[in-house]
């Protein structure tokens, strides 16, 4: 499946919130149009509102999910988390056309390490 380098907000169908970290949040979203399939739920990973709110946290959120966004398009293992899409106008543009901003979409984790692991051991 190919990775897209255009999306908007406007292809995102969010279902509903699934994490939330020292800068990010993270939404169980579906992709609308495209060659993607309808029924094919991910992860969309996109700064939260308290790191939008001060300059430093939000240079420093920025940055890193960008440089997330760039190194998850060069790579592809299958030990390693798939990129399916990213915001498209490039990170900066993207805080400027919405006010939710640069986001990326990724494989969703039905499973966690720790219930893998013991999976594994049984």
């Amino acid at each position: 499946e190919k990775c897209r380098f255009d999306l908007t907000w406007d292809d995102i169908q969010i279902e509903q919130p699934i994490g939330f970290g020292g800068f990010s949040q993270v939404f169980r979203v579906q992709m609308i149009g495209g060659d993607d399939r309808p029924d094919r739920d991910y992860a969309l990973k996109c700064l939260n509102p308290q790191t939008k709110q001060h300059t430093k946290t939000f240079k420093t959120g920025a940055v890193d999910l960008a440089i997330e966004g760039e190194i998850l398009s060069r790579l592809e293992h299958e030990n390693v988390i798939g990129l399916h899409g990213i915001c498209g106008g490039g990170s900066l543009n993207a805080y400027m056309d919405s006010d939710r901003g640069y986001f990326i979409v990724l494989d969703l984790l039905e499973d966690t390490l720790s219930n893998k692991l013991e999976k594994y051991r049984q």
